[in-house]
């Protein structure tokens, strides 16, 4: 995954601190985004940018840590 932005560019800790800020439903919505830019039906062929990855993948973290015992299948 080499494609986009590469991690060494992207402020990973300022993400963080950005979904820490997020109410819930905030958070949902930039889930859901970041989801939706990792559909592989909407990408014919290629990977998903990895700044959409990591995005995915951290806001899911942060609804974890907020909603440890509701299951992210009924999140996003």
């Amino acid at each position: 995954m080499k494609q986009g932005t590469q991690l060494g560019e992207f402020d990973i800790e300022g993400l963080r601190a950005r979904l820490r800020a997020m109410s819930d439903n905030e958070l949902l919505l930039f889930g859901q985004v970041a989801k939706g830019h990792c559909n592989p039906e909407t990408l014919v062929d290629k990977p998903p940018l990895e700044v959409y990855v990591v995005q995915l993948r951290e806001a899911r973290k942060e609804w974890r840590r907020r909603h440890p015992r509701v299951p992210l299948r009924d999140s996003f």
